[in-house]
């Protein structure tokens, strides 16, 4: 129904067992949010591994695949193992950042006035629970130096993962997503260490310097 509707679905944090994906799939749902955080593991039968949910949605290619990549949600031998068996044309990189994402360390209320704990170095915590994770502080500037120096992607790689295709995805293939000749010229400039950002142009406009 919300298919008919325009309306994109995605599965995640989910407990669907794998014998239900061609049935998720055939109602037209094509994205797996959040993979890997907060979904049941794999388990065995007689020493024999049975495969999960996330290991038959990685290699099905009638998914594309959500992940945060702070380094923490997934841990890095994991995002590597989903790139690389996905394919980075089928990876889309988010930041499950909260509201306080870009600001210094420090307490904030979330979206459910829940009060939770910043550290730019790690994530955010719920203040009266450390061990609980809330959310990520993750900017989409360090998404991308995480992509070339924790995860081994070529810049071209996290690029495409993180802008080419979101954009597809969206629908605005022939809008924005990469430079190329007849799309819109949004663009990003990093600093050499690629966690700070230089410049930002929308629609070829200049709309932030340092």
């Amino acid at each position: 129904y919300l298919k008919s509707k325009g309306v994109s679905v995605s599965a995640g944090h989910t407990a669907m067992k794998t014998g239900e994906i061609d049935k998720f799939a055939a109602a037209g749902v094509d994205r797996i949010c959040h993979l890997y955080d907060t979904f049941e593991g794999r388990e065995t039968n007689s020493g024999v591994p049975i495969p999960s949910v996330v290991d038959v949605v990685t290699v099905d290619d009638r998914f594309m695949l959500e992940l945060i990549l702070d380094g923490f949600h997934v841990p890095p031998t994991l995002v590597k193992l989903a790139i690389r068996a996905a394919g980075v044309e089928r990876i889309i990189g988010i930041t499950d950042a909260l509201t306080g994402a870009g600001l210094p360390d420090g307490e904030y209320l979330d979206s459910t006035n829940r009060f939770y704990t910043l550290d730019n170095n790690e994530l955010c915590r719920l203040k009266d629970n450390p061990e609980i994770i809330v959310g990520s502080c993750l900017t989409m500037n360090r998404a991308f130096c995480n992509l070339v120096k924790l995860f081994d992607c070529t810049p071209v790689e996290a690029s495409k993962i993180l802008s080419t295709n979101p954009a597809c995805y969206a629908g605005l293939r022939n809008v924005t997503g990469k430079l190329q000749v007849g799309l819109r010229s949004d663009i990003t400039i990093l600093a050499p260490d690629m966690r700070k950002v230089e410049k930002c142009f929308v629609a070829g406009t200049e709309a932030y310097s340092i």
